[in-house]
């Protein structure tokens, strides 16, 4: 993982924490044709969302669904071959037991140009 790479990692993260106050940040880390997987919107299904219009949309969204006490802590950050891979915990109140999963980034000229996030144990909410 290159300097660059991680500066982006660390950005997004830091940007998922301000929740509300950091979407904008977070919307502007992605690449115009970015790509981003996410597994919380489907039904059972991931969902995928193509284009920086896209991804801002369901960005904008998010805090609406979220508990409002959720916090992110990224307990690993790792290379994965040319990409970026995060592994995370959430926690809220609102939760039976912590979320875990990880995000998969690949990056280039300093933007996201595709975002998979995998959740590995669901909060039992």
């Amino acid at each position: 993982m290159n300097e660059n790479q991680s500066n982006v990692v660390e950005r997004y993260f830091n940007a998922m924490r301000r929740k509300r106050d950091g979407t904008e940040e977070l919307i502007s880390l992605f690449d115009e044709d970015a790509s981003y997987v996410e597994p919380f919107s489907g039904a059972r299904q991931p969902a995928t969302w193509t284009g920086k219009e896209q991804i801002g949309g369901f960005l904008r969204a998010a805090p609406e669904h979220a508990p409002p006490d959720m916090e992110v802590r990224v307990d690993r950050i790792d290379r994965d071959g040319g990409n970026v891979r995060a592994e995370w915990t959430c926690t809220s109140d609102a939760f039976a037991r912590p979320m875990r999963g990880y995000d998969i980034f690949t990056i280039e000229n300093g933007k996201i140009a595709r975002l998979e996030t995998t959740l590995t144990e669901g909060p039992d909410a």
